[in-house]
């Protein structure tokens, strides 16, 4: 309990304290501003601080100031009328939702609008079907799992709409496999035919036939006519509109993905770099792996003159049309980065700008293009899995697992199942990728 102070120096010492608080309240309420010149400045434009009025001797009330405040008020106005102006002299009303979206999304590197789709990353694989059935039930299988993984990781990112594509020749028609499609959680239209529904075919007959000199013989599919190919693509989409160009990734038609790959663009900034290649450290020869290419809607003009270039590299060099050609081909485009590049270092990316002044991106493998080894442990991060080898046999059988879990969306259960089936009884290592 509060007990009163008995000598004088103490009564004084109170007194003081309490005269002390009154000046500070009295000082306070009286340069606070009034509510109708918070609302009137507020109004005008809320990012400007309230100047308090100095010399107010009562709550609410504000001396004249020889009109600052109602001059300060004007200042405001007129500066948003002068924003909203220029907006719309520029093309975009500063009032448009779109406008202001559009404005966003170039801010913090976004996927582009899309096509007349709204298709803003395009997933392209180059194949000929043979004659042989069981062989072309094979190749459609893995086609079908490969785009079916894809549709189920990226069918839940909105606006982010993913489009499929096969580049071919005048006669391949493609269908998905009922043996990936129905493992596909889906609600409503099938996944089949919602993947049909969203395939587009890039067809020419004139990139395939190349006659092998020491065989004597016509060769079918190639990796020259896969990159010509590639190359066309990008030449397509490039002569679009700038807000209807589409991201685009290459893909072989054994992958497998668990994440969506929309992430990749901004990998180290908003869509820094043109074009995005992955490499591996357990292959010095052939460090770059081709079995994913990611091309930026942004670059794309770049991205054709890249692949362009890797085309009359290829041809200038006589590399094999049929195998390991797209390695060789890949040594030369580094041969001409000199030391720029550490392909035996892992680090989360690297940037290097071509002769061609093409922005290129080089990514470690274990997150954008794995490659599993047996026995060897499945990194968490990983988003795609591109199956090579003797794993290439039980690609069903991890993409089956996959599809199981993927609508949980735990993924250290998938890392946790991935690395079962890779142990098949044993313990998995720490591989060297």
């Amino acid at each position: 309990m509060f007990a009163y102070p008995k000598s004088e120096t103490q009564q004084a010492r109170v007194a003081t304290y309490l005269l002390l608080f009154v000046f500070l309240l009295v000082v306070t309420v009286a340069l606070r501003p009034s509510a109708e010149v918070v609302s009137a400045v507020a109004k005008a434009d809320p990012d400007v601080p309230v100047q308090s009025a100095p010399g107010a001797t009562e709550r609410g009330s504000v001396p004249d100031t020889g009109g600052t405040t109602t001059g300060a008020v004007a200042e405001v106005e007129s500066k948003k009328k002068k924003r909203s102006e220029s907006r719309r002299l520029s093309g975009g009303d500063e009032g448009s939702a779109a406008a202001t979206k559009e404005r966003v999304r170039r801010r913090r590197g976004w996927s582009p609008a899309g096509d007349a789709n709204g298709c803003t990353m395009l997933m392209a694989s180059a194949m000929l079907l043979p004659e042989d059935e069981a062989k072309r039930e094979s190749l459609l299988l893995e086609l079908s799992m490969a785009f079916s993984s894809a549709y189920l990781v990226h069918s839940s990112h909105g606006r982010m709409k993913i489009c499929f594509g096969v580049i071919t020749d005048g006669a391949t028609n493609v269908t998905i496999s009922p043996r990936a499609s129905s493992l596909v959680p889906a609600a409503g239209k099938s996944p089949a035919a919602e993947i049909m529904s969203r395939l587009e075919y890039h067809r020419h007959d004139d990139i395939w036939r190349y006659e092998d000199e020491k065989k004597g013989e016509s060769l079918g599919f190639n990796t020259l006519g896969r990159f010509e190919g590639y190359r066309r693509v990008l030449e397509a989409e490039a002569s679009k509109p700038e807000r209807e160009r589409r991201h685009i990734v290459f893909i072989d038609s054994d992958i497998v993905f668990i994440r969506e790959v929309f992430r990749f663009f901004r990998v180290g900034g908003p869509e820094q770099f043109d074009v995005g290649l992955t490499y591996r450290r357990n292959m010095p020869k052939f460090p770059v792996n081709t079995g994913v290419m990611y091309f930026s809607a942004r670059g794309l003009l770049s991205g054709e003159t890249f692949m362009k270039d890797v085309v009359e590299t290829y041809s200038r060099n006589g590399h094999p049309k049929k195998m390991l050609g797209d390695q060789m081909v890949m040594n030369d485009v580094l041969a001409r980065l000199g030391n720029s590049v550490k392909m035996d270092k892992k680090v989360p990316f690297q940037h290097v700008t071509d002769p061609n002044g093409v922005r290129l991106m080089f990514v470690h493998i274990d997150q954008w293009n794995f490659s599993p080894l047996q026995f060897c442990r499945v990194p968490r991060k990983a988003h795609v899995l591109h199956f090579k080898g003797a794993l290439k046999l039980k690609m069903f059988k991890y993409y089956r697992l996959v599809m199981g879990l993927l609508p949980k969306g735990d993924y250290d259960e998938i890392t946790k199942a991935l690395n079962k089936a890779q142990a098949e009884g044993r313990r998995v290592r720490t591989c060297k990728y």
